[in-house]
């Protein structure tokens, strides 16, 4: 027979009260959601990151198109009616392209530069080329 002092008090714990199963559950719910904002903030990074990369390989093909026309057709007129092809404008919607040519009063080359503007970035993309200007024919 086993004696006890009669206010020792044995205490044998099985479980979980009710207070720290709540506590629990609080800080399980926070985790889950800071884990949930994390992923929803790097999916909208990621679809950012694919538009830019997307508006800047268009663009730079388009520069390209530009500046492949005789050197003659490279004017600042061409370039007010050059506009991104139908496609990428569907996939870029409020996007805003200028281009404009610079010939500098140097016959030898001229700037071009394109802008693009995307709706959901505050600077634009920007890609600048020199192309050679008209040559004069020497005798």
């Amino acid at each position: 027979m086993s004696h006890h002092a009669p206010n020792s008090v044995r205490l044998h714990r099985r479980g979980m009260t009710l207070l720290e199963v709540t506590l629990s559950a609080a800080a399980l719910a926070i985790v889950a959601t800071s884990v949930v904002q994390a992923t929803v903030g790097l999916d909208r990074a990621h679809q950012a990151s694919g538009q830019v990369d997307y508006a800047s390989r268009e663009m730079e093909n388009s520069l390209k198109q530009f500046i492949n026309q005789p050197p003659s057709d490279i004017t600042q007129e061409a370039a007010d009616q050059w506009q991104l092809p139908a496609e990428v404008v569907q996939q870029l919607p409020g996007s805003r392209l200028t281009t404009t040519v610079a010939d500098l009063q140097d016959p030898i080359a001229k700037r071009v530069t394109m802008k693009l503007q995307l709706s959901n970035r505050g600077q634009p993309l920007v890609l600048t080329r020199w192309v050679p200007g008209e040559q004069e024919e020497q005798p």
